[in-house]
């Protein structure tokens, strides 16, 4: 896709990542189990294409029809590739990548150059080394970050991949815009109710399911390239303890599985700014404050999802133990006053 060129106005498009630009909290477990089944990174990309809300690309094509130059950037709070948890260690472990990455201790931001995880894993310069584990954790989260980033690369036929803002504190669109030299009219898109009112950013609906045809697209490529058959069981148990309503698979027997794809005929619009487009273009039953759509939509309150998470936890520690096959050990604490294994 050619961006508008000669005087063209340049635009920021900031956009979270889960629940906004790809369906639910990181592709439901998804990408983790194309993981876990060992399934090569393209694979991982082709799969979370098929997750990207429509929106994105609908907005960013009604910028370019406006002969604006928009220049998107992926904004995500994944707080663990900050701030790291761990369940060998007694506290969370700060996590430094290249100091020049870095905005600030809360925030990072990844360039667009950057072709792997392992680029990222090994700019690593913390004060303490990480354990096999926790190395295999952060490649992999780092990994399924990149093949969203790359996923919409493709789908937005961008020149280069966008760059990635990580953070682990509350967002923040102009002074993140001010850090990359991006124009004071940049925006973000997001489904966080906390930011919702904030300067610069648009509130979304949470986008938690597929239209029929792009969900039928998925179950095709799921049959195809990682059939519900070929998940060990262990996979489909982890992938079983997810929040209600985010499980990417269900039993349809005693001995029987199958893949769950919540499906909408349409995702609510993406609102456009109003300084920045004429006022019939914003989608009807958006206020650039916020949706009434949104208004009632309930908080995500915890009703048990603690115990069900640190359940989850538990079960993906034991599955990164499987990769790596490594015993599980006996956890002990360790001089520096939190927790290693003994075998490690």
């Amino acid at each position: 896709m050619e961006l508008a060129a000669g005087n063209s106005m340049r635009v920021g498009l900031f956009m979270d990542l889960d629940h906004c630009a790809i369906m639910g909290q990181d592709g439901n477990d998804l990408g983790i189990a194309f993981q876990l089944n060992r399934q090569p990174y393209y694979q991982i990309k082709d799969l979370y294409k098929y997750l990207i809300n429509p929106e994105v690309l609908r907005v960013y094509r009604a910028f370019i029809s406006k002969k604006y130059r928009p220049e998107l950037v992926i904004y995500t709070r994944r707080s663990h590739l900050l701030s790291y948890t761990s369940v060998l260690r007694s506290r969370p472990v700060d996590l430094t990548w290249m100091p020049d990455w870095h905005h600030s201790k809360t925030q990072v931001c990844f360039p667009s150059d950057i072709k792997n995880a392992d680029q990222i894993l090994n700019s690593y310069s913390g004060s303490c080394s990480l354990f096999p584990k926790e190395r295999l954790d952060l490649r992999m989260s780092l990994e399924r970050l990149l093949a969203a980033r790359d996923a919409i690369k493709e789908i937005l036929e961008l020149p280069k991949a966008p760059k990635v803002v990580v953070t682990c504190a509350p967002k923040d669109v102009t002074l993140t815009a001010s850090k990359m030299d991006l124009p004071s009219n940049s925006y973000l898109w997001d489904d966080n109710e906390d930011l919702f009112g904030a300067d610069k950013v648009l509130p979304v609906a949470r986008y938690d399911a597929l239209q029929p045809r792009q969900a039928k697209g998925l179950r095709e490529f799921l049959d195809e390239t990682l059939p519900v058959e070929a998940l060990p069981r262990s996979t489909i148990a982890f992938m079983m303890k997810a929040r209600e309503g985010m499980s990417s698979i269900r039993r349809v027997s005693m001995e029987e599985f199958e893949y769950q794809i919540n499906e909408e005929q349409d995702p609510e619009p993406f609102p456009l700014p109003e300084e920045l487009c004429k006022e019939e273009s914003i989608p009807r039953g958006y206020s650039l404050s916020r949706s009434p759509s949104l208004m009632s939509r309930p908080r995500n309150l915890d009703n048990g999802d603690g115990a069900r998470a640190l359940e989850r936890l538990s079960s993906a520690w034991h599955l990164l133990g499987q990769m790596i096959k490594m015993p599980s050990g006996e956890v002990r604490p360790s001089v520096e006053g939190g927790f290693e294994l003994s075998n490690v």
